[in-house]
């Protein structure tokens, strides 16, 4: 059994980025009988922000409703950013400053706190086009290795001050970029897989 999730339009959606899609290109259950769960590291801190449906075969199963971070000024701690992977067992997205796994047989979600703006989520290997065990996140600033069971295995070096990006994986070695001093500051790395350590040229 293989799910989809997305993160659907909202009005404040217009100039997001990420893995969108409208309400009407999917089938809705009949009213009354959508599955809603929150998903909401923060207590009172957090404020709703979006919407993730979970489909199956282009039939919304449940929705998350994901809650981002306030900070002591009432700002809200996101940026435009918004992923999903997906597979049989669970479903991974980015939001704000979190990494989030939902399980869906037991619907419970672990989420970990990034400490920066997330940009990224890429799979391992980066061809694959579901979730898998060991998959990408990036921020602003590093590069985090987190496995489904376990959460965040790794956290790189710091790889740029502005929008880090994986690009490929090839034996052993991640290769990516990161922007030091935007728009035109953008210098490429090489990590070891195993470690999260930057390799020299």
């Amino acid at each position: 059994m293989s799910y989809r999730a997305y993160f659907l339009y909202l009005e404040h959606s217009a100039h997001e980025a990420g893995d969108f899609i409208d309400a009407a290109d999917v089938e809705w259950p009949p009213e009354g009988e959508l599955t809603e769960i929150d998903v909401n590291p923060f207590g009172r801190r957090g404020a709703f922000r979006r919407k993730v449906v979970i489909c199956q075969d282009n039939k919304v199963v449940m929705v998350l409703r994901v809650f981002v971070g306030v900070d002591e000024l009432g700002y809200l701690l996101e940026l435009c950013f918004c992923h999903t992977l997906s597979n049989a067992h669970t479903v991974a997205f980015i939001c704000g400053q979190h990494v989030h796994l939902f399980d869906i047989v037991s619907r419970r979600t672990t989420s970990d706190f990034l400490r920066d703006y997330v940009v990224q989520m890429c799979p391992l290997p980066e061809y694959a086009d579901t979730l898998t065990d060991d998959f990408f996140v990036t921020t602003m600033q590093n590069v985090f290795l987190v496995n489904v069971h376990t959460g965040v295995v790794w956290t790189s070096p710091r790889c740029g001050y502005d929008c880090v990006l994986v690009h490929r994986i090839a034996d052993g070695v991640v290769y990516g970029s990161g922007d030091w001093d935007p728009p035109d500051g953008r210098r490429d790395f090489r990590l070891d897989l195993r470690t999260g350590q930057l390799l020299d040229d």
